[in-house]
Parts: structure tokens; C-alpha cells; sequence
């Protein structure tokens, strides 16, 4: 078993042939198995592991790019509700679930002053795109207004 961030991942020899999946952990506790993927050679995920037959992985949240495009003159109501945005974020974080997070200047430049922003993205894991999705409507800049419209699709991180 290994542990990363706050998702465990079990790694079991053998496939189950139709019977219920689980694994024997510490203190010979049977935990059974929600969802995994099943393909033949080492788990991509555990570095070093070289079972034979099959490995089975399971518990792996996907990335999500999260995009929340403003409507106009919508600054005031993110200043806002800025401070209720910033600590779902910060939740994330904390569980080693974001990526990245930011606003998207309407100006060419880090600072757009009255200009504001164009809208946010904010990569970040969840177990379903289903999850996202109703994480990201739930956001405090939809309730106030600022997002006009929420874009949220799986993302590949590649680099670095």
C-alpha cells in the first residue's frame, strides 16, 4: 500500500475473476475495493513494483481545469466574495489536491486595476468529473454573481 497525498493506492497480485476485489493491509484488515484499473505489467503509479500478472491500482483522483469566465462589471462582487473563494481553495491545497489556481487579468498585465479580471482557472483533483463539477458550481464567485459560466473538463498533466 502506498499513500499519496491523501489517496491510498492498493496494489494486489492477481486478477479477481469476477469475485469482490480487496487487499489484506496492516493488521490483516480486509478493505474492500471501489474502483480500479486493471492492465497487464507494472503500475505506472508504483514506481519500482514489478508483479507479474496483473496489478490492480485503485483510488487515483483525475486533474480537472476549472474555468470560470466573468461577466462584466463584476469586480466589486469578487473583491467580495473573494475571501470565502480564496479558502475553498486553500482546502484543496491543504489536502494536496490543487495544482493551480489564479485569476485571468482583462489587461495585459499582473495588475488590471478597474479593468479586473476576465475569469479563473484552477486545476485541482477530484474522483469524478461529476465532483468537479458540483465543487465548482458551489464556488462563492458563482453565488455572487461573477462567474457568468463554469467550464470544468479533465486535464493531463504532462510537465513539469
Amino acid at each position: 500500500m502506498v499513500e499519496q497525498g491523501k489517496v491510498v493506492i492498493t496494489a494486489l497480485r492477481g486478477a479477481s475473476r469476477g469475485r469482490p476485489v480487496g487487499g489484506r493491509v496492516a493488521g490483516h484488515q480486509r478493505v474492500q475495493v471501489p474502483r480500479l484499473t486493471l492492465w497487464r505489467g507494472p503500475c505506472p503509479v508504483l514506481a519500482g513494483y514489478t508483479g507479474r500478472l496483473f496489478n490492480v491500482c485503485v483510488g487515483l483522483a483525475v486533474w480537472y481545469v476549472i474555468e470560470g469566465f466573468d461577466g462584466a462589471d463584476v469586480l466589486a462582487a469578487r473583491l467580495q466574495a473573494r475571501s470565502a473563494h480564496l479558502a475553498r481553495l486553500q482546502a484543496l491545497a491543504d489536502a494536496g489536491r490543487l495544482l493551480l489556481a489564479g485569476p485571468c487579468p482583462a489587461i495585459d498585465g499582473e495588475d488590471p486595476g478597474p479593468a479586473g479580471f476576465s475569469g479563473s482557472v484552477v486545476i485541482a483533483q477530484f474522483d469524478a468529473l461529476e465532483q468537479a463539477q458540483v465543487w465548482a458550481e458551489a464556488d462563492p464567485y458563482v453565488a455572487a454573481g461573477v462567474y457568468q459560466r463554469v467550464l470544468v473538463r479533465p486535464f493531463k498533466k504532462v510537465l513539469p
